[in-house]
């Protein structure tokens, strides 16, 4: 395979390559910045910060469950590495891994055409990387073969199964380079439904800005008051929490236990005040699949 074949298979799958307003068009990002939340998960802003370190190459996976917003997160960073880091469009390349149009190509060997197309440091999402049987020998082929620090490639894969994410990790252990160690977890990062925390904060700018107000994110001051707790005393900020927001604060964490912190699930609660059946049946669905996959009883 050579590059002008392999951009072809991929062309649309990745419209910054062609189209510098791509993000205005994409549905995710559409619906991402159209939401109740418009708030980056918190693995957003551990991305970006250590991604894009000159020199570091390396493997990074990322597990979580369906509809959590993984993908979404990944155009999130394509995004932020086009528009604040000038990355070259050209050298970021996403892959589906459940895409038909590959099914008949040895992801490896697509890896090593992308390792050999450019100098520039190169950045590769592998998205559903778990309907990719064998995508983590693969990439331990490739690391193996010295491609991904010649080749300097950034390759962060993506999937939902966690037992298949979880075993990858142990097949590469000591082949993710040194872009892993700049992550926590040594690089295996783990993506979750939004804390309650973050749906408060993203949805009460009121909440937002007295956290803000009071230094409440600072970790010594949350730790001192932990810290407090733990001697069987309250501090005097959660009194005035309590003060001020405490019915605030049961009334949405009265809908967290509803909608559970996934992202669609909170923008249709709170625009249609319900829980499509589509999604439901599609978190279901997918939890299934991956039961018959693992030879589970899928009826549990």
């Amino acid at each position: 395979m050579n590059l002008r074949e392999l951009r072809k298979i991929l062309e649309l799958y990745n419209p910054w390559w062609r189209d510098p307003r791509w993000h205005q068009r994409d549905t995710l990002l559409r619906d991402f910045f159209n939401s109740v939340l418009k708030q980056e998960p918190r693995l957003y802003y551990h991305l970006r910060r250590r991604i894009a370190e000159p020199g570091a190459y390396g493997i990074i996976t990322i597990r979580g469950p369906r509809r959590v917003g993984k993908t979404t997160l990944i155009k999130l960073i394509i995004k932020y590495l086009i528009e604040e880091k000038k990355v070259d469009p050209l050298s970021i390349f996403y892959i589906s891994l459940d895409y038909e149009g590959i099914s008949d190509v040895r992801l490896v060997k697509l890896l090593e055409t992308i390792a050999v197309s450019s100098n520039n440091e190169k950045y590769v999402f592998l998205d559903e990387a778990s309907m990719y049987p064998g995508w983590a020998q693969a990439l331990k082929n490739l690391y193996d073969m010295g491609l991904i620090e010649s080749g300097r490639m950034k390759i962060i894969a993506a999937g939902s199964h966690s037992m298949d994410l979880a075993e990858a990790a142990s097949k590469l252990r000591g082949r993710q380079g040194n872009l892993a160690g700049l992550f926590n977890l040594g690089g295996n990062l783990v993506h979750v439904p939004l804390r309650f925390s973050e749906v408060v904060e993203a949805l009460r700018a009121e909440i937002n800005t007295f956290l803000s107000a009071l230094k409440l994110r600072k970790p010594g001051i949350r730790f001192e008051i932990l810290k407090e707790l733990a001697r069987g005393n309250i501090h005097s900020l959660l009194y005035k929490i309590y003060e001020e927001y405490f019915q605030l604060l049961q009334t949405v964490f009265e809908d967290y236990l509803l909608h559970g912190g996934y992202p669609k699930a909170i923008d249709e609660y709170y625009k249609n005040e319900y829980i499509g059946k589509k999604f439901c049946r599609d978190l279901a669905d997918y939890h299934v699949k991956h039961y018959v996959r693992s030879e589970l009883d899928a009826k549990y």
